[in-house]
């Protein structure tokens, strides 16, 4: 039976098997401790809602995956970034895209775990004690919902 606990499992240890990932997070971001450096590079989610069908969940879940942006010098690049933040977006993105391949074709797919749309990633920048950069997007994971009927 898929619950609650397998589907933050399985996206928990996915985010974790990245080389790119330090630290994974789930719940309110107001809960994370973002001003210790040694947690970064770092992916929170979140589930937003449940969609309860007749036979399957519908399961919408934010994922964010950011790092600290290293002012390494004042001068900007040719694209307009500073210090390491080109480095941020390159292995961020990378984090969620092999997250979403995962989910569509690989071996969540295989496991019953099924993206339901086309999900849109989209870059951010944001200051908490420090600086961060990152990508965040929703995903609708499908799963079978093997709660009996009474």
């Amino acid at each position: 039976m898929n619950t609650f606990y397998d589907i933050v499992k399985v996206i928990k240890d996915e985010l974790h098997s990245s080389p790119f990932v330090n630290t994974v997070t789930y719940g309110e971001i107001g809960d994370v401790d973002l001003n210790q450096t040694t947690v970064y590079p770092l992916s929170h989610f979140i589930t937003d809602n449940v969609q309860v069908g007749e036979k399957v969940l519908l399961y919408s879940i934010s994922v964010m995956s950011m790092d600290v942006i290293a002012e390494d010098s004042d001068e900007e690049n040719p694209l307009g970034f500073s210090g390491n933040e080109e480095d941020i977006y390159n292995t961020q993105l990378n984090v969620l895209t092999k997250l979403i391949q995962v989910l569509k074709k690989g071996s969540l797919a295989r496991t019953g775990y099924k993206l339901e749309n086309e999900p849109t990633v989209s870059p951010f920048k944001d200051r908490f004690k420090d600086v961060v950069a990152g990508w965040e997007t929703t995903l609708t994971i499908k799963i079978i919902n093997g709660m009996p009927v009474c």
